[in-house]
């Protein structure tokens, strides 16, 4: 059963604070028993700061396991790979091929109020795991309790926008039903992120989730939905 954050973490310790962060990365290896992890915490737009153990940023491949572990912000819900090497979009990822040869992982984004992430965990192992969902459970509650608490020092730092001062949501317009749909705020906010606190040189991973895809296939064909997919890579470079 995992252990929830001890009560100084919320009265005494500023989670955003890099010792803040080190002691949650050190608390979710001692939880998952993975051999690395890594933390991530929002300060406010494109500020961002992390912490990891078992990992040197400085040695062979450590700037890209942290890198990789930053993907999860990308992601609205827990990411688990059993095995890197089974795994279509990691096996041949530098972490994986090379040091420090990574072959599971379990990342938690932390999402708080309104949909807005803000932050994430990982734990990532050199080992295949063979129980990565019971894993991933175990993990779930000490995510939600970093999140609350990091959700009550950001409202602590921030003083609330009064009702009269907020923006109006703009009417609500119908849209045409899309195969393809992105979050730009919060994928830009994900990209700041992954460029500000990974060093790794090189190609990165972009993950995104294209809902109907196989739909879309069966409507236009294979080539043409390819074209789709060419076409909507070109624009997220263009417009980002």
């Amino acid at each position: 059963m995992s252990a929830p954050i001890p009560e100084a973490f919320d009265s005494e310790v500023d989670l955003l604070s890099d010792s803040g962060l080190s002691q949650l990365a050190e608390h979710a290896h001692a939880i998952s028993g993975c051999a690395y992890s890594v933390v991530a915490a929002r300060h406010g737009p494109g500020r961002w700061s992390a912490a990891s153990w078992g990992v040197d940023p400085t040695a062979v491949g450590g700037d890209r396991l942290i890198a990789l572990a930053l993907q999860t912000l990308l992601l609205r819900k827990p990411w688990m790979v059993a095995d890197a090497l089974a795994d279509s979009e990691l096996r041949l990822h530098d972490s994986v091929v090379a040091e420090p040869w990574l072959r599971s992982l379990v990342g938690v984004p932390l999402i708080g109020e309104q949909g807005r992430v803000l932050g994430a965990l990982c734990c990532l192992d050199p080992e295949p795991s063979h129980q990565i969902e019971t894993l991933g459970a175990r993990l779930s509650p000490f995510a939600r309790d970093v999140r609350n608490a990091l959700q009550h020092q950001l409202a602590q730092r921030v003083p609330p926008i009064p009702a009269e001062r907020r923006p109006q949501a703009p009417e609500q317009q119908p849209q045409a039903d899309t195969a393809c749909q992105v979050d730009r705020e919060a994928l830009l906010d994900a990209l700041q992120a992954l460029f500000s606190l990974g060093r790794a040189a090189g190609v990165g991973l972009l993950r995104l989730e294209c809902l109907d895809l196989d739909r879309l296939t069966a409507s236009i064909g294979v080539e043409a939905s390819d074209q789709l997919m060419e076409a909507l890579a070109g624009r997220i470079r263009s417009q980002l």
